[in-house]
Protein backbone atom coordinates (compact mmCIF):
# COMPACT_ATOMS: atom_id res chain seq x y z
CA UNK A 1 0.00 0.00 0.00
CA UNK A 2 1.26 3.61 -0.86
CA UNK A 3 1.45 6.14 1.08
CA UNK A 4 2.53 10.23 0.61
CA UNK A 5 3.58 12.63 3.33
CA UNK A 6 2.20 16.07 2.86
CA UNK A 7 5.45 18.00 4.03
CA UNK A 8 9.22 17.61 2.86
CA UNK A 9 10.16 16.40 6.44
CA UNK A 10 9.32 13.34 8.38
CA UNK A 11 8.95 14.61 11.43
CA UNK A 12 6.01 17.49 11.31
CA UNK A 13 3.97 15.57 8.57
CA UNK A 14 0.49 13.53 7.53
CA UNK A 15 0.77 10.41 5.94
CA UNK A 16 -1.94 10.17 2.98
CA UNK A 17 -3.45 6.94 2.15
CA UNK A 18 -4.53 6.00 -1.27
CA UNK A 19 -7.76 7.38 -0.84
CA UNK A 20 -6.84 10.71 -0.01
CA UNK A 21 -7.27 10.74 3.62
CA UNK A 22 -4.70 11.59 5.94
CA UNK A 23 -4.10 8.47 8.28
CA UNK A 24 -1.49 9.27 10.09
CA UNK A 25 -0.12 12.88 11.82
CA UNK A 26 3.25 13.15 13.29
CA UNK A 27 3.92 16.30 15.34
CA UNK A 28 7.90 17.79 16.48
CA UNK A 29 8.50 20.45 18.64
CA UNK A 30 11.96 21.31 18.26
CA UNK A 31 13.58 22.53 21.75
CA UNK A 32 17.16 24.31 21.73
CA UNK A 33 16.80 25.30 25.43
CA UNK A 34 14.92 23.11 27.67
CA UNK A 35 16.33 19.31 29.64
CA UNK A 36 16.43 16.87 26.92
CA UNK A 37 14.12 15.06 29.50
CA UNK A 38 10.39 16.08 28.21
CA UNK A 39 11.51 16.25 24.14
CA UNK A 40 9.34 13.46 22.16
CA UNK A 41 7.71 13.18 19.09
CA UNK A 42 4.53 11.78 18.64
CA UNK A 43 2.47 9.78 15.97
CA UNK A 44 -0.66 9.89 16.23
CA UNK A 45 -3.35 7.47 14.00
CA UNK A 46 -7.02 7.83 12.89
CA UNK A 47 -9.41 5.94 14.73
CA UNK A 48 -13.35 5.61 14.12
CA UNK A 49 -14.05 8.34 17.23
CA UNK A 50 -10.80 11.09 15.97
CA UNK A 51 -6.95 10.07 16.81
CA UNK A 52 -5.05 7.78 19.13
CA UNK A 53 -1.37 8.39 20.08
CA UNK A 54 0.24 5.05 18.97
CA UNK A 55 3.97 6.54 18.82
CA UNK A 56 6.47 8.59 20.51
CA UNK A 57 10.09 9.48 19.47
CA UNK A 58 12.38 11.48 22.01
CA UNK A 59 15.26 13.28 20.28
CA UNK A 60 18.35 13.90 22.55
CA UNK A 61 21.41 15.42 21.05
CA UNK A 62 23.84 13.51 22.82
CA UNK A 63 22.04 10.13 24.03
CA UNK A 64 20.73 7.88 21.65
CA UNK A 65 16.96 8.39 20.81
CA UNK A 66 14.41 6.20 22.35
CA UNK A 67 10.85 5.02 20.29
CA UNK A 68 7.57 3.48 22.08
CA UNK A 69 4.97 2.35 20.06
CA UNK A 70 1.57 1.37 21.34
CA UNK A 71 3.11 1.71 24.73
CA UNK A 72 6.54 -0.69 24.06
CA UNK A 73 9.80 0.74 24.03
CA UNK A 74 11.72 -0.25 20.64
CA UNK A 75 15.26 0.00 20.96
CA UNK A 76 16.89 0.33 17.67
CA UNK A 77 20.55 -1.39 17.25
CA UNK A 78 23.47 -0.55 15.02
CA UNK A 79 24.80 -3.20 13.04
CA UNK A 80 28.20 -2.31 12.87
CA UNK A 81 30.50 0.16 13.62
CA UNK A 82 30.71 1.91 10.26
CA UNK A 83 27.01 0.72 9.05
CA UNK A 84 24.03 2.88 8.92
CA UNK A 85 21.17 -0.09 8.92
CA UNK A 86 19.67 -0.35 12.05
CA UNK A 87 17.34 -3.25 13.52
CA UNK A 88 14.80 -3.74 15.97
CA UNK A 89 12.08 -6.41 17.21
CA UNK A 90 8.56 -5.29 15.89
CA UNK A 91 5.29 -5.91 17.75
CA UNK A 92 4.97 -9.93 15.71
CA UNK A 93 8.17 -10.58 17.22
CA UNK A 94 10.24 -10.68 14.14
CA UNK A 95 13.39 -8.37 13.84
CA UNK A 96 13.54 -5.95 10.70
CA UNK A 97 16.33 -4.08 9.71
CA UNK A 98 16.39 -0.35 7.93
CA UNK A 99 19.03 0.09 5.54
CA UNK A 100 19.58 2.76 2.85
CA UNK A 101 20.13 1.64 -1.14
CA UNK A 102 20.36 4.41 -3.62
CA UNK A 103 18.64 7.19 -1.56
CA UNK A 104 15.67 4.88 -0.40
CA UNK A 105 15.59 3.57 2.80
CA UNK A 106 14.53 0.18 2.44
CA UNK A 107 12.68 -2.15 5.29
CA UNK A 108 13.77 -5.98 5.28
CA UNK A 109 13.36 -9.16 7.62
CA UNK A 110 16.53 -9.20 9.42
CA UNK A 111 18.44 -11.92 7.42
CA UNK A 112 16.50 -11.74 4.21
CA UNK A 113 17.92 -8.89 2.41
CA UNK A 114 16.56 -9.18 -0.87
CA UNK A 115 13.08 -8.65 0.17
CA UNK A 116 11.55 -5.29 1.19
CA UNK A 117 8.79 -5.26 3.21
CA UNK A 118 8.39 -0.97 3.33
CA UNK A 119 10.51 1.59 1.70
CA UNK A 120 10.58 5.00 2.42
CA UNK A 121 11.88 7.63 -0.80
CA UNK A 122 12.38 11.13 0.64
CA UNK A 123 11.25 14.30 -1.10
CA UNK A 124 13.18 15.74 -4.24
CA UNK A 125 13.13 18.15 -6.22
CA UNK A 126 12.61 17.35 -10.16
CA UNK A 127 13.72 19.90 -11.80
CA UNK A 128 13.10 23.73 -12.38
CA UNK A 129 10.17 23.63 -14.72
CA UNK A 130 8.57 20.33 -12.85
CA UNK A 131 7.06 20.20 -10.43
CA UNK A 132 8.55 18.59 -6.59
CA UNK A 133 7.75 14.72 -5.56
CA UNK A 134 6.87 14.55 -2.33
CA UNK A 135 8.57 12.00 -0.06
CA UNK A 136 6.22 8.50 0.23
CA UNK A 137 6.45 5.41 2.17
CA UNK A 138 5.14 2.05 0.49
CA UNK A 139 3.92 -1.20 2.74
CA UNK A 140 4.03 -4.70 1.63
CA UNK A 141 1.30 -6.55 2.58
CA UNK A 142 2.99 -8.99 4.90
CA UNK A 143 3.97 -5.77 6.59
CA UNK A 144 0.49 -3.54 7.38
CA UNK A 145 0.15 -5.75 10.59
CA UNK A 146 3.00 -4.06 12.22
CA UNK A 147 2.04 -0.90 10.47
CA UNK A 148 2.59 1.45 13.44
CA UNK A 149 5.80 -0.16 14.18
CA UNK A 150 6.53 0.67 10.80
CA UNK A 151 5.52 4.44 10.36
CA UNK A 152 7.14 4.95 13.43
CA UNK A 153 10.81 3.65 12.62
CA UNK A 154 10.43 5.18 9.20
CA UNK A 155 10.33 8.65 10.93
CA UNK A 156 12.77 8.10 13.58
CA UNK A 157 15.37 6.26 10.53
CA UNK A 158 15.17 9.08 8.34
CA UNK A 159 15.54 11.82 10.62
CA UNK A 160 18.73 10.22 12.23
CA UNK A 161 19.64 9.40 7.93
CA UNK A 162 19.03 13.63 7.43
CA UNK A 163 21.03 14.45 10.93
CA UNK A 164 23.90 11.99 9.77
CA UNK A 165 23.96 13.71 6.16
CA UNK A 166 24.28 17.08 7.91
CA UNK A 167 26.98 15.91 10.33
CA UNK A 168 28.68 14.91 7.33
CA UNK A 169 28.29 17.73 4.68
CA UNK A 170 31.04 19.72 5.79
CA UNK A 171 29.03 22.77 6.79
CA UNK A 172 29.42 22.45 10.35
CA UNK A 173 26.47 20.02 11.45
CA UNK A 174 23.65 21.87 8.45
CA UNK A 175 21.05 19.18 9.61
CA UNK A 176 21.82 19.85 13.38
CA UNK A 177 18.33 20.61 15.39
CA UNK A 178 18.03 20.24 18.97
CA UNK A 179 16.20 17.79 21.17
CA UNK A 180 12.63 18.04 20.19
CA UNK A 181 8.94 16.26 20.98
CA UNK A 182 8.03 13.91 17.95
CA UNK A 183 4.23 13.01 18.17
CA UNK A 184 2.46 10.26 16.01
CA UNK A 185 -0.86 10.40 15.52
CA UNK A 186 -3.39 7.85 13.51
CA UNK A 187 -6.15 9.98 12.84
CA UNK A 188 -9.66 9.09 12.03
Amino acid sequence: MNFTLTEKHSTNTKIIGPDGQAIYRVETHWKWFTPESGNTARVQRATPYGSQTIGAIDWHLFDDNEMRVNGRRLVPQKLGMFSKSQTFRASDGVQYKWKIIDKTNVLVVLGHSQVSVATFQRAASTGMFSSNRLASLSVAPQAMHIMDDVVTTAVWFEETRYRGEGSQSGHGGGHLRGPGNTYITKLS
